[in-house]
């Protein structure tokens, strides 16, 4: 939990929270299916359709045997089609991992600290090797996942900040999202 919380006129939270690798690296794989929405929804799209040809196919089948047979076979293509897509979404997961851990490993001697400071206009963040400022209506939108609040600027590009509940403590967590909220309505 975080001793160096500042809360002013309760309009501002600031929060600085030391690096931790473990902690870091669970927040970005929050971040994946997030940024692969759209693999993972062209999977789920594609399962449910070859579900639906399949059920189709099989209730064909016994009126008319080659559309029925037609049917289960193109399920069958599109059920593939879902499995490869699949695996290049697993693949990308780890890949993007890889990278994400790689980098942080390179640039962890450098971290010491991040600060997260919610503002009336904008949130800030500043770390020991950049710094932000990201007006509120820059923002797509955000989420709650797993205690943890992910704050999506660009989530195609992988732009999200992520502020976990076990950095800043139960009490100062739910302050942050009933603030994010605020700006959200």
């Amino acid at each position: 939990m975080n001793d160096k919380v500042q809360i002013n006129d309760n309009t501002n939270l600031k929060f600085e929270i030391p690096f931790e690798a473990k902690t870091y690296l669970n927040q970005v794989e929050l971040t994946v299916p997030y940024i692969y929405a759209h693999i993972i929804r062209k999977v789920n799209i594609s399962l449910i359709v070859a579900l639906l040809l399949l059920i189709t196919g099989l209730l064909i089948f016994p009126n008319n045997e080659d559309l029925g047979i037609l049917l289960i076979f193109i399920s069958l293509i599109v059920l593939f089609n879902a499995y490869q897509k699949n695996k290049l979404y697993k693949r990308l997961k780890n890949a993007f991992m890889d990278v994400m851990q790689k980098n942080m490993f390179e640039k962890a001697d450098g971290l010491k600290k991040g600060t997260f400071e919610f503002l009336p206009d904008k949130l800030r963040y500043t770390d020991d090797l950049t710094s932000s400022s990201i007006s509120w209506t820059d923002f797509e939108g955000y989420k709650v996942v797993k205690s943890n609040l992910l704050m999506i600027v660009n989530q195609k590009k992988g732009n999200i900040l992520i502020i976990g509940e076990k950095e800043i403590g139960t009490n100062n967590f739910k302050k942050v999202i009933s603030f994010v909220e605020q700006h959200f309505k």
